[in-house]
């Protein structure tokens, strides 16, 4: 908004100019997901406060050239068995540090970065076109699976509308627009709680035999699911998207 205007009628002008515009944004945005009682709230590591929806989402979105962040097999071990061996990079400190290997498209031209991450408690990945994702001085292996055409199994890639991704993901936890960046996001944020497999319930018994019968039941029977996925898009198509999945006992 200019700071300084003389005359009352350029006002009016640029405001009646710049109706059509504020008008085909606000129809063009998608709506979120209506609030629910089951609908619980969290803080970021930022302190601001979002809403957490009570469900889950298919488990295609989790899974990407073969990776899947909710298999037995930790997501790094997985990405190094199909796409190659690329030295890790570890960030933050004790709960919120990470372990990321990134991959990227191939060529002179290459933008399109997949990054695999390992915390202590949830695996994800980035998959992003839109500026380096990858942007610290270490080795990003080029690979011929990388490329803008790739996509979860659900059917998410890069280049899709916001509607298209919605077709796939339903409405939105929350949405925003970044005046600066002139960026679009949609968040969608869920967690449940479920009841542990007996495949894995088994390995955890192994892991801790000393606990008693009823103290494993009590801690081990259910774990708590949290998955986020977070879209960025660019004139209405997709540039970014962040996949996080979390299980905690």
């Amino acid at each position: 908004m200019r700071r300084h205007i003389k005359k009352t009628v350029a006002v009016v002008f640029c405001i009646l100019l710049s109706l059509p515009t504020i008008q085909l944004r606000a129809q063009n945005q998608p709506e979120v997901a209506p609030s629910k009682k089951s609908d619980s709230f969290a803080t970021t590591e930022s302190g601001h406060k979002i809403r957490v929806q009570h469900g889950e989402l298919a488990k295609g979105n989790f899974q990407i050239l073969g990776v899947d962040l909710a298999a037995d097999e930790e997501v790094l071990a997985q990405a190094a068995r199909l796409l190659g061996n690329v030295p890790t990079v570890s960030k933050g400190d004790a709960a919120d540090a990470i372990e990321q290997a990134c991959y990227r498209s191939v060529g002179e031209n290459a933008d399109t970065f997949l990054v695999f991450g390992r915390g202590e408690v949830d695996y994800s990945f980035v998959l992003s076109s839109d500026s380096p994702a990858w942007k610290r001085n270490h080795a990003c292996r080029e690979s011929s699976e990388v490329n803008r055409r790739i996509a979860t199994s659900s059917g998410l890639h890069l280049g899709q509308t916001q509607k298209q991704v919605i077709d796939i993901l339903g409405l939105p936890t929350a949405r925003r627009y970044d005046a600066v960046d002139r960026r679009d996001f949609l968040e969608y944020d869920f967690e449940r709680q479920k009841r542990t497999a007996p495949q894995s319930l088994a390995r955890a018994r192994q892991q801790y035999p000393e606990m008693s019968k009823r103290e494993f039941h009590q801690n081990y029977d259910f774990y708590d699911l949290g998955e986020t996925i977070d879209l960025r898009f660019v004139n209405d198509r997709l540039s970014e998207m962040r996949v996080d999945w979390v299980a905690t006992y």
